[in-house]
């Protein structure tokens, strides 16, 4: 038996994956208890970790915290993650869990992605104000749910002068997304004006045949829903295009995408509407749409 004290982000950091690797590798996850803050001056969560010195390829594992619950949670959803980030589902968690996968019918493999403008140089590049040959420029900060804001930036738009640039089509396309690079939460907007984006603000172009219309793409992708997937599974501050990839996406019925385009198009754009259109395709009940929320506005991991 292995027992170890340490901070919460052996869980799910990036950096720590090959550790996580080996641990599912060669051991067996027995309990993992979420301690808190129980160390003076030590500002991080700290966790007990329990391993069993045997191979086992599919079980369940105990999660205990300070409040004194204590559920079982799948390992299998820790060895799917791309991270190895160690999922821990309670009974109503994995309830969600496979509502949403039965519902994931397609998915972003086929998408097209690319960084922003890496200028290596912000500060000297990027202009609060138009001057003639500038052209506008979005930030992650101008990236907002839906619909992007004016952007507040302009920029000489001269190939040799940038650090790291992806192809120009990327940002001529009639329609592409924007999404904030940095954040915890899935923020996706469309961008009909081919402005350009800085690394701040990635971009995203799906495939022809993508069986979502540009709407119910956006419908989805910002609802609560999949954003309480992202942050159980992923738990991350960065979106990564192989997390995304990997999302579980539903193709709505066409009924309802017409719905959704059609509260696009009224002068109020009434996000509440959509998003509890998702939580019925979805079949969620009170307690679950409870849960999705709590995690989406961060009362709850």
């Amino acid at each position: 038996v292995l027992n170890f004290v340490l901070p919460i982000s052996i869980l799910n950091v990036k950096v720590h994956k090959d550790i996580r690797q080996i641990i599912l590798d060669n051991t067996k996850v027995k309990k993992i208890g979420l301690e808190g803050k129980c160390f003076k001056g030590v500002l991080t969560d700290v966790i007990t970790l329990e391993l069993l010195k045997v191979e086992s390829k599919d079980y369940s594992f105990t999660v205990t915290n300070i409040f004194e619950n204590k559920f079982k949670c799948p390992i299998k959803y820790t060895k799917e993650n791309n991270n190895k980030v160690f999922v821990l589902l309670d009974s109503i968690d994995q309830e969600l869990f496979r509502k949403i996968y039965s519902k994931g019918k397609t998915s972003l493999f086929d998408a097209r992605f690319a960084l922003g403008i890496v200028t290596g140089d912000n500060e000297g590049q990027l202009k609060t104000k138009y001057e003639n040959g500038l052209k506008p420029i979005l930030t992650g900060k101008e990236i907002c749910k839906y619909f992007h804001k004016e952007p507040h930036y302009f920029i000489e738009y001269n190939r040799t002068k940038f650090q790291q640039i992806c192809s120009d089509n990327f940002f001529t396309e009639n329609v592409k997304f924007l999404y904030k690079f940095i954040s915890k939460k899935l923020v996706f907007s469309i961008d009909t004006k081919q402005n350009l984006a800085l690394n701040s603000a990635n971009i995203l172009i799906l495939p022809k045949d993508f069986k979502l219309n540009n709407e119910s793409f956006l419908a989805i992708i910002n609802s609560n829903v999949m954003n309480y997937f992202f942050i159980k599974k992923v738990n991350q501050v960065k979106i990564l295009k192989d997390d995304l990839r990997s999302l579980p996406l539903p193709i709505l019925p066409v009924e309802l995408q017409e719905i959704i385009a059609a509260t696009f198009s009224k002068e109020e754009f009434c996000e509440k509407y959509i998003e509890s259109e998702i939580y019925k395709y979805y079949e969620l009940n009170e307690i679950e749409i409870a849960r999705v929320e709590e995690v989406c506005n961060g009362r709850i991991k």
